[in-house]
């Protein structure tokens, strides 16, 4: 029977007993004894002893047993990117590179790895922030993708994830830094006119736009989306808006006499550039439609734009006087 030190059992209960029977002179034989090693039990050297009993006597030898530094895997983070290089709120899609190797002695196996994301931030799909490489070889590097959605309330700032690796027998964790950009904002601080009837033509319609963000906008451009019920020149180049500056929009437009009564609820999309890349943002507007002008209230307009309103109280008067002097030569004659 083999006779374990501390740190070591028997495969099986009977692993390390055997009954050869009968040794016959200068006739060697070969036993096998089966042991385990316990994780717990350090590198070095041990001494397990043999006990041979025979009838009429017993023999004890000392078998030693060197236990090596065990071998392990050791996964390490080599790089960590994503592209777009740079990344702002409500951008979709973002591609997170990782770079793994396995610098230990030994294959990893059943590995798993999930990236964990913070507030603000979400799976593109239920599976794209988890991956199962299965194994892992010593000194071979592994590029794993995965993909991420970033929420239009994220604010600019630095965010860290957290990348999960397990596999049979241990686990690592690491960290995986985004840094989210800021980008331009947009508030509209004025729409004249409001209130616009059914039927209207070259309506000029003025936007007031303020870039509300600290960086600064180009090639900012407005769309008014209004339906099939406002057509005409719709959309206006405003070029750049630095931070905090304003600058103005004008459409003229033409009102479907059909539109009905009431608020007509419309659109404004902001477009502009920055670093490279095209945003949008939509702004929601409401006008009031009234019901549509009389040929009285054409004409009064109609004077009123070839006239300010005290040149037509003299013309009035002059043709009054003009009627009077024509009246009154008449009755001359």
């Amino acid at each position: 029977s083999l006779i374990l030190p501390e740190g070591f059992k028997s495969t099986t209960p009977s692993s390390t007993r055997i009954l050869p029977g009968t040794l016959m002179p200068s006739s060697p034989i070969q036993l096998r004894f089966y042991i385990d090693i316990m994780d717990s039990t350090a590198s070095g050297i041990y001494n397990s002893t043999l006990n041979v009993t025979y009838r009429g006597g017993i023999q004890i030898f000392n078998i030693p047993i060197q236990v090596s530094e065990k071998k392990t895997p050791k996964i390490m983070l080599v790089s960590s990117s994503y592209v777009p290089s740079r990344v702002y709120p409500g951008d979709s899609e973002v591609s997170i590179l990782v770079s793994l190797v396995n610098s230990g002695e030994d294959k990893a196996e059943d590995v798993e790895v999930s990236l964990i994301l913070p507030e603000g931030f979400k799976s593109t799909t239920p599976s794209s922030t988890r991956i199962l490489p299965g194994t892992l070889m010593p000194g071979l590097p592994t590029q794993l993708r995965f993909y991420i959605d970033i929420m239009d309330s994220t604010a600019p700032g630095s965010y860290n994830s957290t990348l999960n690796v397990t596999y049979r027998g241990g686990f690592q964790i690491f960290n995986i830094p985004i840094q989210v950009s800021e980008k331009a904002s947009f508030n509209i601080l004025s729409v004249t006119p409001r209130n616009i009837h059914a039927g209207d033509t070259k309506v000029k319609i003025i936007v007031n736009l303020k870039n509300t963000g600290n960086v600064d906008a180009d090639s900012v451009s407005l769309e008014l989306i209004g339906g099939n019920r406002v057509t005409g020149t719709t959309v206006d180049y405003l070029g750049l808006i630095e931070a905090g500056g304003e600058k103005s929009a004008i459409f003229i437009v033409d009102v479907d006499e059909n539109t009905p009564i009431g608020d007509l609820n419309a659109k404004i999309n902001v477009i502009w550039l920055q670093d490279g890349k095209m945003f949008t943002q939509s702004i929601n507007v409401t006008f009031n439609i009234l019901k549509p002008r009389s040929l009285i209230d054409n004409i009064r307009e109609a004077l009123s734009i070839i006239a300010p309103p005290y040149l037509l109280v003299i013309l009035i008067i002059a043709i009054i006087v003009l009627v009077i002097l024509i009246a009154a030569t008449g009755r001359r004659k």
